[in-house]
């Protein structure tokens, strides 16, 4: 149903967790894992980039930080999972017992990127894919600060910037500083 439109093998299986998802409209848990291994192999085949450092921010002006925005690597993208879909992956992947399929309480977003040569995921927490989103889509660290700040008292709203700042830099994540322009 779905013949190959590249002349590389890479392409190839693009449809086939949505094809999955027709075919198994009952078994979310299927699309799902097959979404979460293709966005995988996306992320290892995907284009190189710089990757920034804690001496990168460094050098970002006191003033400038409430209108810096940031790039994240090209091979950064999130998917939304109702399933236990990681948990699958992650037992299939090492030949290990899957457990049993199921849905999470309540949907949750995978982090999915390559640090260096190695494709990575982690489930995050809805803080951070609100902060993702907002981030991803070009908002600013200051729209970042707000939000925070509409749900969290000022110290836990610093608190988590610098926590969320901290932790996409340290997994390879951020790709550019975007200063603002003078």
């Amino acid at each position: 149903q779905h013949p190959s439109l590249h002349p590389s093998l890479n392409g190839y299986g693009s449809a086939f967790a949505s094809w999955l998802a027709t075919h198994f409209p009952n078994d979310t848990d299927v699309p799902e894992v097959a979404q979460l291994d293709w966005t995988l192999r996306r992320a290892f085949d995907g284009a190189n980039s710089k990757v920034l450092t804690q001496a990168d921010l460094a050098h970002v002006p006191e003033h400038a930080w409430e209108q810096v925005r940031f790039e994240f690597v090209p091979t950064a993208s999130c998917l939304q999972i109702t399933s236990n879909a990681v948990a699958l992956w992650q037992a299939l992947s090492q030949n290990q017992q899957p457990p049993q399929a199921g849905l999470l309480q309540a949907p949750a977003t995978v982090l999915v990127w390559r640090r260096e040569h190695q494709p990575h995921f982690r489930t995050v927490c809805s803080t951070e894919a609100w902060c993702l989103g907002l981030v991803m889509e070009g908002g600013t660290f200051g729209e970042l600060g707000e939000h925070l700040s509409q749900y969290h008292s000022e110290a836990e709203a610093v608190h988590w910037m610098g926590h969320l700042l901290g932790r996409w830099v340290t997994d390879c994540l951020l790709a550019e500083i975007k200063l603002p322009e003078k």
